[in-house]
């Protein structure tokens, strides 16, 4: 797998900027990638904190140890990172306070 030269930090930046009301343009000229490596992170990492990317990444490689590892299905790998987007989204979505189911 090829090497990233920006960090989860910077990314997250990168991704923040944009949806901060930055034209999108912009924040790539500002950053040297292009359009399509933007809208990629933001399909993948969208909405992620730094920390919760760097377990994707994570995930990401056990996975593929595993796959070429011959023991594990391509439809488990993307069971693994389907759960983590799941998870993530119903931790952003749940309120903060209030009277549940009262």
């Amino acid at each position: 797998m090829k090497k990233n030269k920006f960090t989860d930090s910077q990314i997250a930046f990168i991704l923040r900027q944009a949806e901060e009301g930055t034209a999108i343009a912009e924040v790539c000229r500002k950053a040297r990638i292009s359009v399509q490596t933007y809208s990629r992170w933001r399909k993948k990492y969208g909405g992620l904190m730094p920390s919760k990317m760097k377990r994707v990444k994570q995930l990401e490689e056990e996975n593929m140890d595993r796959f070429h590892g011959g023991w594990v299905t391509f439809s488990t790998v993307k069971t693994d990172l389907e759960r983590i987007q799941y998870a993530h989204t119903t931790t952003c979505l749940l309120p903060i306070s209030g009277n549940y189911g009262q």
